[in-house]
């Protein structure tokens, strides 16, 4: 069941990546309507819920909430309307327990269909709000790392944990966008910088699952917090 969640994360991003750059590539048939594929590295605070209080109280260190995302996708602008897509994978961090045998990771993936309005517009500044909805999964790897013997492992295997949660997004933000050359891809084209400033609220959260198997008595998860983009692509 991971492998196939894994699977589908890496084909959402293949399908971002290829699509919207590949748009911006070919000259649209009016100036009013505008594309840009980009790619981004960010840095987000994503809560973890009560799960951190369930985690704590069973004796591990409390999860991670900080993390770094890397992502991509694109925007088409037709005059002001801006309709766009994205989705990130949020790079695993690892907590220890106090005697550092026990280690709690946390990493997840989302993905967002966006709308917005241009409200500035000009050759060396473009800025917008966005609204997007959009889905996200939540991971949890707790794995015991005290060194065994092979036949100490077949006889307790259970040495690794995987827990998940999948998520229903809100997720609004403010994109500034400053061009600052043209692009090798074409002369019509130019390579923009941008920065992304937001929030995500989490709307609604599935039960925990271990595996492919739901977990009675799940505690709240959540994945609602701030952050910061940074942008690099190209368009016009």
């Amino acid at each position: 069941m991971h492998s196939k969640k894994v699977t589908l994360t890496a084909a959402v991003f293949l399908i971002l990546l290829l699509s919207f750059p590949a748009t911006s590539q070919y000259s649209l048939p009016d100036t009013r309507y505008q594309g840009f594929g980009f790619l981004f590295l960010g840095a987000e605070e994503i809560s973890a819920g009560d799960i951190s209080k369930r985690f704590i109280a069973a004796g591990y260190t409390e999860p991670a909430e900080r993390f770094f995302t890397i992502g991509g996708g694109g925007l088409f602008f037709a005059n002001r309307l801006i309709i766009g897509g994205e989705g990130s994978a949020i790079i695993k961090r690892s907590t220890s327990g106090p005697d550092d045998s026990i280690s709690l990771s946390r990493s997840g993936s989302y993905g967002f269909l966006s709308l917005g309005y241009t409200l500035i517009d000009k050759p060396m500044l473009r800025a917008y709000p966005l609204l997007g909805i959009g889905a996200g999964l939540s991971e949890f790897s707790v794995s015991n790392e005290r060194n065994v013997n092979f036949d100490e492992l077949l006889a307790e295997p259970g040495s690794l944990t995987r827990l998940s949660q999948a998520h229903f997004l809100l997720n609004a933000s403010i994109g500034l966008d400053l061009p600052v050359g043209a692009s090798s891809i074409s002369s019509r084209n130019k390579l923009i910088l941008g920065v992304r400033l937001g929030y995500t609220l989490s709307l609604a959260n599935s039960s925990w699952k271990d595996e492919s198997r739901s977990l009675n008595d799940s505690p709240d998860g959540d994945m609602s917090g701030p952050f910061i983009k940074l942008l690099i692509g190209t368009g016009r």
